[in-house]
């Protein structure tokens, strides 16, 4: 390779990222609405809720980058929100998932072209490219893991729970990650401290990067769901801290190697991601309680949301909805 190539991938980067906005920006349509225009009107004894008629928008219209207000709430409080519901426990895990796993990703892909371009493997720039389609098959095969298995735990639990739905019946699908994420960091830290066969450490990022999407997935759609009116806030939350604490874990990789070894500092990791993903038992057992306790905690009462965020609540402009006023059947 030339000593330019390298900045190739950037300029072909910067042409997908730059498609793919465009992609959004003329395909994908606006979905969301304001929920205090509905009026409610009757037809014979029945009471029936139907949303303001108004007039179809053109798709020149639908291009525009502002619909209007959809909530009451003042801005600041959006901007705010964030930083309060990060102390939610269901928040504060999901953020730690996503570091763990994506800060500890980001230390094999940072170490990957040191530990295999030298020997006893002395892989070139190619063979090391090469090797990341592991990491892309670990992804496609983590999307059912982490999609349509949590969908599908989640039904049959509802089914057996007499059809009254709870969050916490996606977690299952999260358990076997417990074991395959620290075992692909011990299995990529083994395999290059013992030069063992390029496939080891392959197959290790594979498996981790399986897991990374999967776990990542799982515990974002349960934090989500708990406080669904303000998911928008909840995701600004988890991939805000999650940046910050996922730098911090992967920024001394090199370093964390130098001084105790790809064993042992792959081990370590290994121990700090399953402490974090096996706290899914503790929602698994306690989440539904944990999550009506902690919304009533004093230090983020103000993160409680308007009316208007919230799909039952038309019309009640001035009431403030906590998890605790919604009904949920024992």
């Amino acid at each position: 390779m030339g000593t330019d190539d390298w900045r190739n991938i950037y300029w072909l980067g910067a042409i997908l990222y730059g498609l793919s906005t465009l992609v959004v920006i003329f395909t994908f349509p606006e979905t969301a609405f304001d929920r205090t225009r509905r009026r409610c009107f009757e037809v014979g004894t029945t009471a029936l809720a139907k949303d303001a008629l108004s007039s179809k928008k053109s798709y020149v219209q639908s291009l525009a980058i502002s619909n209007g207000p959809f909530t009451n709430e003042n801005l600041l409080t959006i901007f705010l929100r964030p930083f309060g519901a990060i102390l939610l426990p269901a928040v504060a895990w999901a953020t730690m998932v996503f570091s763990v796993t994506v800060g500890f990703l980001v230390a094999i892909t940072s170490n990957f072209g040191v530990a295999l371009g030298d020997a006893p493997y002395n892989f070139n720039t190619l063979q090391l490219g090469l090797c990341f389609i592991s990491a892309g098959i670990g992804a496609l095969l983590a999307a059912p893991m982490g999609g349509w298995l949590g969908d599908k735990i989640t039904t049959i639990a509802t089914r057996k729970n007499g059809g009254i739905r709870e969050p916490e019946m996606r977690l299952p699908a999260i358990i076997p990650h417990i074991i395959i994420a620290p075992f692909a960091l011990v299995l990529y830290g083994v395999g290059i401290e013992h030069g063992l066969h390029w496939i080891c450490p392959a197959f290790a990022f594979a498996l981790f990067n399986l897991s990374t999407v999967a776990a990542t997935n799982i515990a974002m759609m349960y934090a989500i769901e708990v406080y669904k009116p303000i998911a928008g806030e909840i995701v600004v939350a988890v991939v805000g801290l999650k940046g910050v604490i996922g730098f911090g874990l992967s920024f001394g990789t090199n370093l964390w190697v130098d001084s105790q070894g790809y064993q042992n500092a792959f081990g370590q990791m290994a121990a700090i991601a399953g402490v974090f993903l096996a706290a899914v038992l503790i929602f698994m057992r306690w989440g539904k309680s944990i999550r009506l306790a902690s919304f009533q905690w004093r230090a983020v009462q103000w993160t409680k949301w308007h009316a208007d965020r919230d799909y039952p609540s038309a019309g009640a402009e001035n009431h403030k909805v906590a998890l605790s006023d919604v009904k949920i059947d024992e």
